[in-house]
């Protein structure tokens, strides 16, 4: 991470006080049709840095639109992105391996600053939005933006994606973008090269006097002596009260067999005890 800032730092030197640091920079680079541009000089450090290409013919054609692939290209320059260890398998199906933007996709993909348009394609050759130029330039910056798109400057911020407005609003906050000269910011309009390079400019100056924000781990509590668990004891159930006593029912004389009913007489008669007899007496 240290080397990387050093990175940074020596880049953004080199905007601030002219300094080629790259030996295909030598000599300034001056493009015919960069003059009536209001981004003429940061174009012309950038190209000195190695960073922005011009169209040819020693033009930069300032105005034209910039596509997401050479948005890509131009991230990887000013970001320095590793581009080794490449995967077999390209992350995007319309960016093959022999595609001359695929080293800077592939860096942009691993550094988490693209993802695509959520289909399996990366969007070749399609212009890249105003919108999706800034929330790219603001994720490199590692920034929190949370709560940041709430009061946007701009009386077109309702046309903003919901998605890209605090990235919008911290653009603003980081002094990244302006918007237009109108009061709009015009999010969903391409956005121009030179455009491009104004914001690129201000976005390596903006790194480099920013402290890199490292994530903190939430802390883990530590260990403590682990107690045997006690074996579970049952629950003591509700005491029934105690039944009435019962006294035993008499039992039979022992030897003595009990007497059966005669089923002829089921009510046989009891005998009546014997009367004493009268004395006879003659008379």
């Amino acid at each position: 991470m240290r080397n990387k800032f050093i990175k940074y730092f020596l880049v953004s030197s080199a905007l601030l006080f002219g300094m080629n640091i790259s030996d295909s920079a030598n000599a300034a680079v001056d493009f015919s049709d960069i003059d009536g541009s209001y981004a003429r000089d940061e174009i012309q450090e950038l190209a000195a840095l190695g960073i922005l290409n011009g169209t040819g013919n020693g033009k930069f054609n300032p105005t034209a639109n910039i596509t997401r692939q050479d948005f890509a290209i131009i991230m990887a320059k000013a970001l320095n992105l590793d581009s080794s260890n490449q995967p077999a398998t390209p992350t995007f199906s319309d960016v093959p391996q022999g595609h001359y933007a695929f080293p800077a996709i592939e860096g942009a993909v691993k550094a988490g600053l693209i993802s695509g348009m959520g289909d399996g394609t990366f969007g070749t050759g399609e212009n890249l939005t105003r919108e999706q130029m800034v929330a790219i330039f603001v994720r490199a910056l590692r920034r929190d933006t949370t709560g940041m798109g709430a009061n946007l400057p701009f009386s077109d911020a309702g046309s903003i994606s919901d998605w890209a407005r605090n990235y919008v609003g911290a653009a603003v906050g980081l002094g990244l973008l302006n918007g237009n000269g109108n009061g709009t910011f015009n999010p969903g309009a391409s956005a121009e090269r030179q455009a491009a390079a104004l914001v690129a400019s201000k976005f390596l100056k903006a790194k480099d006097n920013l402290t890199p924000v490292e994530p903190n781990p939430e802390p883990q509590p530590e260990p403590g002596p682990v107690e045997p668990n006690p074996e579970p004891q049952p629950e003591p159930g509700p005491v029934e009260p105690n039944p009435d006593p019962v006294e035993p029912e008499p039992q039979p004389d022992e030897g003595k067999e009990p007497e059966i009913p005669n089923p002829d007489h089921p009510n046989p008669e009891i005998p009546e005890p014997d009367k004493p007899k009268e004395e006879i007496r003659n008379y």
